[in-house]
């Protein structure tokens, strides 16, 4: 049986639970009867995002996802990932080819026949402890009757006979933001499929075999950056394009550092106990067993050290890693993606000129702009300072400032925004 690649059996990820993994294969099942799985070997083109968390690729994915001009997954990867580790003795590889193959396409403006099942699927990656039955009886008969938000009004339904299933878990403007540092709560689950904050089961069209090969697939993860070979064998025929997003060490850190503090991200609990200073000693209940964010390769070599410390390991080790990768690749900064108009203008054209995008919506959706995605708080310019006397320790050494620089981002943090 094929393993996941070197990556993912190195570092630690929940342990196996058959039933769990039964019951995903039961959901595969289903969804495959309803529309025709995608092929992987006929995706021509593949966009992989390189980047540590914290770095704007959920921002820049949801972006891209209102362009029909790109394939995309519903959300981020981890979740697939997780549902191949279930079941040890499956093929995990074929497994997560699987699940992917359900999930290529576009979003929809609507829901379709098949919504119940992606509700299913999602509710059951999010809560996998919960008894939920069957998902249809929170969508209802008549689709077109959950209004403008069809996810919003699912998690309601459920909600109602679910309390436990919190608002606050889900990223959804106004039900967490701002409020997840102060509130910290642990894990949702024992075994983790999708990291909180949840997203909403939204409607989605699967690729068809003609989009499938002609339009490019972006795969928006932070975690991809280490899944290369995984990523080349999964789609053998694509030729495999990176687009390497950057942030200033300060403000990736810091991100990440709040996201730490917060009632999400959580991504996996680890065989060795943590000691992190700022994180295990501030939720003891569960921060000497729970990893947030990717799990580097070096992870056992940071279970003792600050908070603040490991965060900037966690930039270091995404960015060197991209940088080993050898395919072709285009540098963008999440500077650029929130700055001013002019900034997003001229990302647009670049962009959709490396993709072969008509550049006109491209710029629409840049200057536009979303509300904040994945945020633990409102975005802010120099929002690191407040953790200045923290954060400046750790990433002034020599090898961190080597590679901001070569990140295209200032070698002085005073000019770091």
């Amino acid at each position: 049986m094929a393993d996941l690649g070197p990556y993912d059996e190195s570092v630690p990820h929940p342990a196996p639970r058959a039933e769990l993994a039964r019951r995903f294969a039961d959901l595969r099942a289903r969804r495959a009867e309803r529309a025709r799985p995608v092929d992987l070997g006929a995706v021509r083109e593949l966009i992989v995002v390189v980047t540590s968390s914290r770095g704007g690729s959920s921002l820049l994915g949801e972006l891209l996802r209102r362009h029909a001009g790109l394939l995309h997954f519903p959300a981020e990867l981890n979740p697939y990932v997780a549902i191949a580790q279930l079941d040890r003795e499956r093929d995990r590889r074929q497994v997560l080819a699987d699940e992917l193959a359900l999930a290529i396409g576009q979003p929809e403006a609507h829901p379709g026949p098949g919504y119940a099942d992606e509700v299913a699927w999602r509710l059951l990656a999010q809560w996998p402890d919960l008894e939920l039955g069957d998902a249809a009886r929170f969508v209802g008969d008549r689709t077109d009757g959950l209004g403008a938000q069809p996810g919003l009004s699912v998690i309601a339904a459920v909600r109602a006979e679910h309390p436990e299933v919190e608002l606050s878990r889900y990223d959804v403007p106004g039900a967490g933001l701002g409020d997840r540092v102060l509130k910290a709560a642990g894990p949702t689950a024992e075994t983790v499929i999708e990291m909180t904050p949840f997203v909403l089961p939204r409607p989605w069209q699967r690729a068809t075999p003609a989009e499938v090969a002609l339009l490019p697939l972006l795969l928006s993860t932070p975690r991809m950056t280490y899944r290369l070979p995984l990523v080349r064998a999964l789609f053998p025929n694509a030729r495999i394009r990176l687009l390497h997003l950057t942030r200033n060490p300060a403000g990736a850190t810091n991100g990440l550092i709040d996201g730490w503090l917060s009632s999400g991200f959580f991504s996996t609990p680890v065989p060795t106990p943590l000691n992190i200073s700022g994180y295990s000693d501030r939720f003891p209940e569960w921060g000497t067993r729970w990893w947030c964010y990717e799990v580097p390769p070096d992870w056992a070599s940071l279970t003792d050290r600050p908070l603040a410390e490991v965060c900037a390991a966690q930039w270091r080790s995404a960015h060197t890693t991209a940088f080993e990768l050898p395919e072709e690749r285009l540098r963008i900064a999440y500077e650029d993606l929130v700055g001013p108009d002019e900034q997003r203008q001229a990302l647009a054209e670049r962009l959709a000129a490396w993709i072969g995008l008509d550049p006109g919506p491209l710029a629409e959706l840049l200057v536009r702009g979303l509300p904040p995605v994945m945020a633990t708080r409102a975005p802010r310019p120099g929002r690191w300072r407040e953790r200045e006397d923290e954060l400046l320790p750790v990433l002034i050494d020599d090898e961190t400032l080597a590679l901001a620089e070569r990140l295209g981002h200032p070698p002085d943090p005073s000019q770091w925004g």
